[in-house]
């Protein structure tokens, strides 16, 4: 026989329940079990005792309930299941994920991952890390804490459902079916501006026209020495997209000019009639006389 179990609603006069949440909870599916690597390493070691040697192993999901027997020293690697509540089970005993505040148990497989935007187009600044794998399970802090922005480069487990493990928080691989997590490769270049993964010949981003990362502060003092193109060879590149530029400005002007009809010269004014009578007279055939004649006189007779 099951037993039943029950939570209060009101704890010393204070609603310590909300029906709304306790409903979403219940018809939310649960995450599939995946079992992954860890390496026992605190983030910061300075947080812990000095004499600590590892981890020890506890019987339930409680800090006190120990097994002083069983111990993940540092540095061992362990198996086990996030059940997304800052417990690791590892078979049947669990390890905490930290340890006041400080992570102990590093994912091993985890890589680097691009945080981008070029796809998404959103007005938002980044993504907000998830505290399970749900989407409306949003850590509600602000800021890169509370998720990582646009164009920036995480470490984690693609879990291969849709989401990536970092730490012990998620973030969606898709947002609204629109990808913005990518593998980080080595010749990978982000736009410092607005986060979108640059080609691998891009001078400038495609989307907000920023130069690009290796040619900052190339060729001038103080820049840092190889790696990058010479000053040379980005004013050659700068020029020939220039000449290619003004090269299909001018194609282009020239296929406006004949498409367009030739224009129609103005009339020139009519000129006034001849005027016919008294003042029209014959014209004399040439003569080699050096004598012109005079207009009103009659023609020589012969």
């Amino acid at each position: 026989h099951r037993r039943q179990q029950y939570l209060r609603g009101e704890l010393e006069g204070f609603e310590v329940l909300d029906p709304a949440s306790v409903f979403l909870q219940a018809g939310a599916a649960p995450s599939a079990s995946i079992e992954l690597h860890y390496v026992v390493q605190a983030a910061d070691r300075g947080r812990l005792p000095r004499d600590s040697v590892g981890l020890t192993y506890r019987f339930s999901k409680a800090l006190e309930d120990t097994d002083v027997s069983a111990t993940a020293v540092w540095g061992v690697v362990v198996s086990g299941v996030d059940e997304e509540d800052g417990w690791l089970r590892v078979g049947n005993r669990y390890l905490p994920m930290a340890i006041h505040g400080t992570e102990v148990l590093m994912l091993r497989d985890a890589r680097e991952y691009v945080v981008d935007n070029s796809l998404l187009q959103s007005e938002a600044p980044g993504v907000a890390y998830r505290l399970s794998r749900h989407m409306d399970d949003k850590d509600p802090r602000e800021g890169s804490i509370g998720g990582p922005p646009f164009g920036t480069i995480i470490t984690g487990v693609d879990l291969g459902d849709g989401w990536l493990k970092v730490g012990n928080r998620f973030l969606p691989t898709k947002v609204n079916g629109v990808r913005v997590l990518f593998e980080r490769r080595e010749d990978h270049q982000i736009c410092s501006a607005c986060g979108n993964i640059l080609m691998d010949d891009s001078v400038f981003c495609r989307k907000c026209g920023t130069l690009a990362h290796s040619l900052v502060g190339e060729g001038t003092e103080g820049s840092p020495a190889g790696g990058g193109r010479s000053r040379e060879k980005m004013q050659k590149e700068l020029d020939t997209m220039y000449q290619e530029f003004q090269r299909r400005m001018m194609s282009e002007a020239d296929a406006r000019s004949l498409a367009e009809p030739l224009p129609v010269p103005a009339s020139s004014p009519a000129l006034p009639p001849v005027q016919s009578g008294l003042l029209d007279f014959p014209i004399a055939p040439h003569s080699r006389s050096p004598a012109a004649s005079s207009p009103g006189q009659a023609p020589p007779a012969r």
